[in-house]
């Protein structure tokens, strides 16, 4: 048997002597197919956001639509009902008007106006919630600029393309907008005033300038604060300074013309009003003490005491309109470059620490912290949990209920106390027209103010519940977690509603309180603010209460089925407005109405709410609800409110099991 031979070692073959370069060559091809192309930033943007470009596309279509019907037959059915109520006479026989197109026409040039202003705050909103804000919170931001995308780039592009298509839309719709104010000028009575504040705005460039100031401003927000929510309630508080800096500083940015009458000629006037008062013999400018043409008694007197030889008013004519809208486009323009600039100055300070790892250690702490949140739900009870979660949102309710009664305070006995002086001093009620002078004016509207803000408070439930409270949980996975720490999800949302709930009814029931004090301390200086009026209606009675439980289902609600918290943010509130307006419409039919006839026209007092009125062939009729409808009315549109917001908390309960079962 032959013993096997031990292999042998092979011999290492030569090393070859061909060049390098072909292997070079290679390495290099491959690095460079290895390294990524850079990303078309635009079209990558338009695919991000293309939920808020259908939005984009769909407002401006509406708004378009809507001044395309102003312009034109919404125009002439609403001139037409006028030139028929300006044919009627007292002593007409026969004398009807077409009502229903003049309040149409009111209507929509209203809400298509107030759509226009609201632009600059919407674009705020979403530029520092959706297109900065969330991109810095979630860490996207940062996974970009390791895409070869540098942040300076990636800055340009989020503001560059959103730009380009707000300025289109804008300047489109501030055209359509101004053919059909002018297709109302010397037709419609209650056209409004070229120099109205929303209409001036509307009408000219100034619309295409303040909603590049709210992008700007809601980016720059999303920069600073890293955080959706946050920085797009701080988007919209400084576009709304801004707003108001701009409005306030509008009629100084070019000479105005100085008018002066005589004393008994009173005021002139044309146009939108910078300064007024009396002119003494030597030409100063003096204040009015509020007296009135020298023919009331004892007002030539009080002008002889002051040497004044007549009224003078510094105004702007509707030749300055151009001018005005043009040096305030300019100002405006002009803060939308400062914010740009800080927005880069931002992050260029801030993107050293983003590359290093601040998108992971933020993610990190964020997951730390709903870990210990979910851990205090379990040992510290859920309502507990929830108020010191959203701590901050309750002491901004406290403060806006505290805000809303000192206003309230301030108005009934400071600004009561100047009317009461007026009268004493320089008027006699039986013969001098300022019986109710403008104080008394102010003094409503001050009432006005805050009735509006009580009315309306329900609009910042809905955003806090589809936002904060429900959908911010739902995206971000607390929620899930502690569903998985011993709280089953119908415990958790039966205190995310229970806790809120709560807080919401006493101080909506504050609010109202304080208010029916406010509004019913001094009535007969109530002269634009009655009990019939959309916002005085709900703010004197429970159903005040009612809109705010149900904006807080309504959110729950649409947060859990869109599961994403500015979605959810948006359509709770598109939700809740647009149900408050169907109601305010449907309003008068809640209750059976009084009808007057008579064979002359009818002259109703001043504390009904009128209907309607017209002549037939029984003589002139009048339809309204007095006074003590209030209640009924009231009642019926609270258990109306009352009723959306079951079907919205069972809906709500209902979701939630499918979703978790």
């Amino acid at each position: 048997m032959t013993t096997p031979t031990t292999p042998t070692t092979p011999t290492t073959p030569a090393t070859p002597t061909t060049p390098a370069t072909p292997v070079a060559t290679a390495t290099s091809a491959a690095v460079a197919a290895a390294v990524p192309p850079r990303p078309r930033l635009a079209r990558w943007l338009l695919r991000l956001h293309r939920p808020a470009l259908y939005v984009w596309a769909g407002l401006v279509t509406v708004l378009a639509a809507a001044s395309l019907t102003l312009w034109g037959s919404l125009a002439d059915a609403a001139a037409r009902g006028w030139r028929q109520y300006n044919a009627c006479s007292i002593e007409s026989p026969t004398c009807s008007y077409d009502q229903d197109a003049i309040l149409l026409y009111k209507d929509v040039y209203g809400y298509s106006t107030l759509a226009l202003t609201a632009l600059p705050f919407l674009l705020a909103a979403w530029a520092g919630g959706s297109l900065v804000g969330r991109d810095m919170e979630n860490g996207t931001a940062q996974l970009t600029w390791a895409q070869a995308v540098s942040p300076a780039r990636w800055l340009t592009a989020k503001l560059a393309v959103p730009a380009a298509a707000v300025s289109v839309g804008a300047s489109l719709l501030s055209v359509l907008h101004r053919l059909a104010w002018s297709a109302s000028r010397g037709r419609i009575d209650t056209a409004d005033n070229w120099h109205d504040t929303w209409t001036f705005h509307a009408n000219g460039p100034t619309t295409v300038a303040f909603a590049l100031c709210g992008l700007a401003a809601g980016a720059l927000a999303g920069l600073l604060l890293r955080r959706t929510l946050p920085a797009l309630v701080l988007g919209v508080l400084s576009t709304a300074a801004l707003w108001g800096l701009a409005q306030s500083a509008m009629p100084y940015l070019w000479p105005a013309d100085t008018d002066v009458n005589s004393l008994g000629a009173g005021y002139p006037g044309g146009g939108l009003e910078v300064d007024s008062g009396l002119v003494t013999s030597s030409g100063a400018h003096i204040a009015d003490p509020g007296c009135g043409p020298s023919q009331f008694r004892g007002c030539t007197e009080v002008y002889e005491r002051l040497d004044a030889t007549g009224f003078y008013t510094t105004y702007h004519p509707a030749s300055h309109y151009w001018p005005l809208q043009l040096t305030t486009t300019a100002l405006v323009l002009a803060m939308t470059g400062l914010l740009v600039a800080a927005a880069f100055l931002v992050l260029r300070r801030g993107t050293g620490t983003a590359r290093a790892g601040t998108g992971l250690v933020s993610g990190t702490a964020r997951s730390r912290t709903e870990v210990s949140r979910v851990n205090s739900a379990v040992i510290g009870g859920l309502p507990r949990t929830v108020l010191r979660l959203h701590r901050a949102a309750l002491l901004f309710w406290g403060a806006f209920v505290v805000a809303v009664i000192g206003w309230l305070k301030w108005v009934t006995e400071v600004t009561a106390a100047s009317v009461r002086a007026i009268d004493v001093e320089n008027c006699d009620p039986v013969h001098d027209m300022c019986s109710v002078p403008y104080a008394a004016y102010q003094y409503s509207e001050g009432i006005g103010y805050a009735g509006w803000l009580v009315c309306y408070s329900f609009l910042a439930v809905a955003t806090f519940a589809g936002g904060a409270l429900i959908g911010r949980e739902l995206e971000n996975g607390t929620a899930q977690l502690a569903w998985t720490q011993g709280v089953t999800p119908t415990r958790w949302l039966a205190a995310k509603l229970a806790v809120p709930a709560v807080v919401l009814t006493l101080g909506g029931t504050v609010l109202v309180a304080a208010f029916r004090w406010g509004w019913e301390a001094n009535p007969d200086w109530m002269t634009g603010d009655g009990w019939a009026f959309a916002d005085v209606f709900v703010a004197r009675g429970p159903a005040t209460v009612a809109y705010s439980l149900c904006a807080l289902a309504v959110g729950t609600l649409t947060a859990l089925a869109l599961r994403r918290t500015l979605p959810a943010l948006g359509v709770s509130f598109a939700v809740m407005w647009l149900l408050n307006l169907v109601l305010e419409h449907l309003r008068d039919a809640f209750w059976p109405t009084v009808t007057r006839t008579s064979a002359q026209r009818i002259v109703l007092p001043n504390n009904v709410w009128q209907v309607k009125e017209g002549h037939n062939a029984d003589g002139y009729y009048a339809t309204f609800h007095p006074a003590s409808h209030f209640w009924p009315l009231h009642l019926v549109e609270t258990g109306i409110v009352l009723a959306v917001a079951t079907a919205a908390t069972f809906a709500a309960f209902a979701l939630l099991r499918r979703r978790t079962a």
